[in-house]
């Protein structure tokens, strides 16, 4: 590299890198017990998290679409990810409560570990992702895309599986599954879902 010419590689890097740490300090804005400093502070930090991930959305994600994140273990809970492509970004063990993944491209995403409840991942495309050990409580995962993925050990209670496709998804271990998520999911995939012994799976008649 010439001297004084900075790849656009490693302004990613430390970017990542960046965001990782930056979102470490947002904390609970609504603690009643952190002083006035504390509070503004890490009101500054979600801003500051946000602006990045716009920036993001808007430059970065159109040029270089292959290029692996690493955002393992930030707070990005509440974040707007809205058909960004994500795929093989390592997520693994990172706040996401409430995030919004509408439509995004998840493709070989590491979530595991994550927390994901409350999020919203509808229409996303999460073939082959990692979700396994997750907290997928109340997540909305209509629509969505889920083929072989894995969802071992998972934490699944009201989570909404409606119109999904599950195509060979790894279920084993889920906990708080319950016959009506099953009931939902998308008719043309559910003779290839591997399935805990105790779930059996119906085919809803197509109403059209």
């Amino acid at each position: 590299m010439e001297e004084g010419r900075f790849e656009k590689s490693s302004f990613y890097l430390l970017l990542d890198q960046y965001i990782v740490s930056i979102s470490s300090r947002r904390g609970n804005i609504s603690d009643k017990t952190i002083d006035f400093e504390t509070r503004e502070k890490r009101k500054e930090a979600r801003t500051e998290t946000r602006s990045i991930l716009q920036f993001y959305k808007e430059e970065v994600n159109k040029e270089n679409l292959n290029r692996k994140r690493n955002w393992a273990y930030s707070n990005l809970s509440g974040m707007d990810f809205r058909g960004m492509d994500l795929r093989g970004t390592n997520l693994e063990g990172c706040n996401l409560k409430n995030t919004i993944f509408v439509a995004a491209k998840m493709n070989d995403t590491n979530l595991r570990r994550a927390n994901l409840e409350g999020a919203n991942m509808s229409c996303a495309d999460l073939g082959e992702a990692f979700l396994n050990k997750t907290n997928l409580k109340e997540t909305d995962f209509s629509y969505a895309n889920i083929s072989r993925a894995n969802l071992t050990n998972s934490y699944v209670e009201n989570a909404n599986f409606t119109g999904a496709r599950l195509d060979r998804t790894l279920l084993d271990g889920i906990h708080k599954f319950t016959q009506e998520q099953f009931d939902s999911i998308n008719d043309e995939t559910k003779t290839q879902v591997r399935t805990p012994e105790h779930i059996h799976l119906t085919v809803i008649k197509n109403k059209h």
